[in-house]
């Protein structure tokens, strides 16, 4: 049951809300919105109320409406695709790729739990678009890829001021000599190298008998990448715990 006090909004923006809902409701004319619409209009509202998150899961919305799982999941997709813009969806897709799954692979294997479908889909797009191959066979919200495409995908998330500062110029921070890096590489093409070279190195301390111990902490350290000053304070922190296997 939907209580008033659950409502976050001023009673102001509140009334603001529901003149919004009520002009949907009467477009074309009143009562002509099919029930699918409907619906819709309704849980964008609950969302903008505060009653349900903009972003929620989709098990919150189940247990919330008491739906089944394919209605919620086309409730947050609908709503999705009505609120969100390319720059929206690149930035919500950028803060996923702070929270990586390692698979122990012979294939070094990176995954991405995804619980918005619409984001879902415009991560495969994105991968799709720069030539990689996705898999979502093992569960249709956890996407696997290879580092080499994660890598790639976290460089065309990143704003250009954010990647000239994490990977700048060789001579300005002095960079790993296996990672060979060029004078003539631009920011794009070191972020790459960078991201591949960082994410081997996690790959072998996945594997190793230290991996319970150090990888809570290096995923930690994945999640403020796009704020760090530079790439290297990542690189300085693995070789200070002798995390360069």
């Amino acid at each position: 049951m939907i209580k008033v006090e659950n409502i976050t909004e001023p009673v102001v923006q509140q009334q603001k809300l529901l003149i919004k809902f009520l002009n949907n409701y009467s477009t074309p004319s009143f009562g002509t919105l099919s029930k699918r619409d409907v619906d819709i209009s309704v849980f964008m509202l609950m969302q903008d109320l505060g009653l349900m998150a903009m972003h929620p899961q989709i098990y919150d919305v189940v247990s919330f409406l008491h739906v089944t799982s394919s209605k919620a999941r086309n409730l947050i997709y609908e709503a999705s695709l009505r609120r969100s813009t390319q720059e929206t969806l690149n930035t919500e897709l950028l803060e996923l790729l702070r929270h990586p799954i390692f698979f122990v692979t012979s294939n070094e294997i990176i995954a991405i739990e995804v619980d918005n479908p619409l984001l879902i889909d415009h991560l495969k797009q994105k991968l799709r678009e720069l030539k990689f191959i996705t898999d979502g066979s093992f569960n249709r919200g956890i996407v696997k890829m290879s580092l080499n495409a994660y890598a790639t995908l976290f460089d065309v998330c990143l704003s250009d001021i954010d990647r000239e500062r994490l990977f700048p110029q060789m001579g300005t921070i002095q960079y790993e000599e296996d990672l060979d890096i060029s004078p003539d590489d631009n920011a794009s093409i070191r972020s790459k190298k960078v991201l591949m070279w960082i994410l081997e190195k996690i790959t072998k301390v996945a594997a190793s008998e230290i991996s319970e111990e150090w990888m809570p902490q290096i995923l930690d350290k994945i999640k403020e990448i796009p704020s760090m000053e530079t790439i290297q304070n990542f690189i300085k922190w693995l070789k200070e715990n002798n995390l360069i296997l």
